[in-house]
């Protein structure tokens, strides 16, 4: 009885193991200045042409589920159905990031990629003329850069008047005052 006992213990406690937790990112895991300027530029370029690729991809995705959610064939208030504007997808597509500079010109490099410099070099410049916004996490970076700001001079100011996503001022040593918990 004692065994049986004992391994109805051990199957529980094996069961709670097994149950999935969100994963927690603490702010030592974002990516930030230093790891970027260590890396080689073409590992910079594969970087943001990864997330461009996932983040236009995951809108596309996104904008999808919303047009089959709330779909040409369900009930909808977006307008008086005369315009194609006025479906789900269509409204989605329009109030994602840009991603402007990459497709106004679609500059290729040497081996036919989606030549990203435009956006790897504000990251660079922003991190070599601020150094002191090292700690600002470089996918954040990139999240501005999609859609509102260009230049790294942009993104500093944005950045020194707490603007900008997460907790700029302190990522730039501009406010001491410690972050809520």
């Amino acid at each position: 009885m004692k065994h049986i006992a004992l391994r109805a213990f051990a199957i529980t406690l094996l069961s709670f193991s097994c149950i999935p937790t969100p994963a927690q990112v603490k702010e030592s895991q974002l990516g930030l200045g230093d790891e970027w300027l260590s890396w080689k530029p073409e590992h910079r370029q594969g970087y943001v042409y990864g997330y461009v690729d996932g983040y236009l991809g995951g809108t596309l995705s996104s904008c999808h589920a919303a047009e089959d959610l709330f779909g040409k064939d369900k009930a909808h208030t977006l307008g008086n159905g005369k315009h194609a504007t006025d479906t789900p997808f269509a409204r989605c597509i329009v109030r994602r990031g840009e991603f402007s500079k990459l497709f106004s010109d679609e500059k290729f490099d040497n081996e036919g990629h989606l030549d990203v410099s435009v956006y790897t070099k504000v990251i660079t410049e922003f991190y070599e003329k601020h150094g002191n916004c090292r700690d600002y996490p470089f996918s954040m970076l990139m999240e501005h850069l999609a859609s509102k700001y260009s230049t790294a001079d942009e993104l500093y100011e944005a950045a020194s008047h707490g603007l900008l996503k997460g907790r700029s001022r302190q990522w730039c040593g501009l406010d001491t005052t410690p972050p809520d918990k």
